[in-house]
C-alpha cells in the first residue's frame, strides 16, 4: 500500500465506508419489513432471537458482518486521522484546512 502525497486525503471520506453505511441502511430497511417498523440500528439483539423467520436471521448474519467491518473501517480511519494530524502538529509546519477542520469537529 502506497502513501498518498495529498495530505488532506485522509481526511476526506472513505468510498469504502460510504458504500458499507448505504449496505447497513438497506439491511435494516429489510429486517424492518420482516420484524416491525420499531426496529432500529440500536435495538437489534446481538443473538438473533427464536421466533425471527429464517429470512430475517439471515439478514441479521449480514447485518453483523457488515457493521463489524464498518466499525474496523471508523475505527483505522480515525486513528489514520489522528496519526496525520498529529504529525503536522510536531511538524511545526502548515496544517491543512482538511486536517483543522477534522479536529474542529471532532473536538
Amino acid at each position: 500500500m502506497s502513501r498518498s502525497t495529498d495530505p488532506d486525503r485522509v481526511f476526506a471520506e472513505d468510498p469504502a465506508t460510504i458504500r458499507l453505511n448505504h449496505e447497513k441502511e438497506v439491511l435494516l430497511a429489510s429486517l424492518g419489513t420482516l420484524i416491525g417498523p420499531n426496529l432500529s440500528a440500536s435495538s437489534i439483539p446481538a443473538e438473533v432471537p427464536p421466533d425471527w423467520p429464517l429470512e430475517a436471521m439471515e439478514l441479521h448474519e449480514k447485518y453483523q458482518t457488515v457493521s463489524t467491518e464498518l466499525s474496523r473501517l471508523n475505527s483505522r480511519r480515525m486513528s489514520q486521522q489522528l496519526s496525520r494530524f498529529l504529525r503536522a502538529d510536531k511538524e511545526e509546519g502548515e496544517m491543512s484546512d482538511a486536517a483543522r477542520r477534522w479536529w474542529r469537529d471532532r473536538y
